[in-house]
């Protein structure tokens, strides 16, 4: 036999080791299961206790949300209507002052262009009479040398006549001697004495198929241009057969298109063909007449040409160079009266930009007012669900949470029945769950 004292009440029973084991294990098993149970009502009510707690800073927090929104709301509208009334102030005095800009700009390059026009006439004025006092002092001059020339020319004539003794002679001499060499050789030996600044040199450059022999240019101190000549030498002895001989004047229209292309003011044809034609036996023919500045030459008349054509150009070019700057200053004055234009024309499409794009502020100034317009709308739309937000929140308690479920009003006055107990514990609004709700309250 053993005693065992019983835990809850002190009282010693005594029983066998049989039964003392069997009693042990049963109140070891009702200990445990009387420990769960007070364990697992501590851990309920401590999860109702934060569920409280949750719900009351909830409430909190929405009701400072609800408050800083307002807040926000009122500062919203503030700052749109403060922002309308900037925009419409902005808009009109830029468009103001681009107004008044144009039209001073406007003004001011009118009376630019009135004195400009002006000044541009007299100028054109002084310049005519310029050009024609020049010209009759040119032609005067023209004349001069046109006597003087006539008189040279006939003192060449009679040096032809000198020399056509020796033609036989010398044309003796060229045979089995290239002309172009002649004529080179010829040139190089008077170049340094009579054209320091010249060039003699064979067109080596094709333009569509054709090329002449030589070219021939010169120029002055300043580095202008003074004279160029396109060469072309054609022997008697270049034909294969007296039959297939041709005459001069077969080769003038390719010499004139060489003397275009290559930019030369002079063409002269040094030849030997037609020995027996006495037009071009008197050393220099002119053939203006079939294209315009252009010689048939005999090879000892060679260098001749050269320096007639030198002292022509020297005494007009004076002249040319004036002209050149006459029409330069003519092209300047027109440069500049289409430059004035153009910039009338400039301030024309500006102007006309201008009232394009006034216009378009104007559209888009009342496309924001409506956008604005309708923003306000939007945010009044977000006032009224606010209100609505904040009185549902106001309305909401834990009777109308619990309204028709029983296991939720269960747990509620499972938690009240230990609040209770509990004096010191926080007493929140709950409600109480079997307090009868009005159904209307939870709309």
């Amino acid at each position: 036999m053993a005693k065992i004292t019983c835990p809850r009440c002190g009282e010693v029973i005594e029983v066998n080791l049989t039964q003392a084991e069997d009693l042990t294990r049963q109140l070891r098993d009702e200990l445990f299961e009387h420990d769960l149970q007070d364990r697992l009502a501590e851990a309920d009510r401590l999860r109702q206790a934060q569920a409280r707690q949750q719900e009351a800073e909830a409430e909190v927090r929405a009701r400072e949300r609800e408050a800083h929104l307002g807040e926000e709301l009122a500062r919203l509208r503030a700052q749109l209507a403060s922002q309308e009334e900037t925009l419409r102030a902005q808009g009109q005095a830029e468009l103001l002052k681009a107004t008044t800009t144009l039209e001073r700009d406007r003004s001011e390059l009118e009376s630019q262009l009135r004195v400009e026009r002006a000044n541009g006439e007299q100028a054109r004025s002084a310049l005519r009479e310029e050009m024609a006092r020049r010209e009759g002092e040119l032609l005067q001059r023209e004349e001069e040398r046109l006597r003087a020339k006539d008189a040279q020319i006939e003192q060449y004539k009679a040096e032809v006549e000198r020399l056509r003794d020796y033609r036989m002679r010398l044309s003796t001499k060229l045979v089995g001697e290239s002309l172009e060499r002649h004529c080179e050789s010829e040139f190089n030996r008077i170049r340094m004495q009579a054209y320091p600044r010249a060039t003699f040199e064979k067109d080596n450059e094709a333009v569509q198929g054709t090329k002449g022999d030589f070219i021939f240019r010169d120029y002055d101190d300043e580095g202008n241009e003074l004279l160029s000549i396109m060469f072309e030498m054609k022997n008697e002895e270049e034909g294969s057969s007296s039959s297939s001989r041709k005459r001069n004047e077969d080769h003038l229209r390719k010499l004139d298109a060489d003397r275009t292309k290559k930019g030369c003011e002079y063409a002269v044809l040094v030849s030997t063909l037609e020995p027996d034609n006495e037009f071009y036996n008197a050393g220099i023919a002119d053939v203006s007449w079939h294209y315009p500045k252009m010689f048939v030459v005999r090879p000892q008349c060679f260098t001749t040409i050269i320096g007639l054509l030198k002292a022509t150009a020297l005494a007009v070019q004076p002249y040319r160079l004036q002209l050149e700057r006459a029409r330069r200053e003519e092209l300047d004055v027109t440069r500049f009266e289409e430059r004035v234009t153009g910039i009338v024309e400039g301030i024309a499409n500006d102007y006309a930009l201008a009232a394009k794009n006034y216009e378009q502020a104007e559209k888009d100034i009342d496309a924001i007012i409506a956008k604005l317009k309708h923003l306000k709308g939007q945010l009044g739309t977000a006032a009224k669900h606010f209100g609505t937000a904040s009185r549902r929140g106001e309305k909401l308690s834990v009777k109308r949470l619990t309204w028709g479920n029983q296991t939720m009003k269960a747990a509620f006055a499972e938690a009240a029945a230990a609040r209770d107990e509990q004096p010191d514990a926080p007493d929140h609004v709950l409600g109480d769950p079997d307090m009868p709700v009005d159904p209307d309250e939870m709309t």
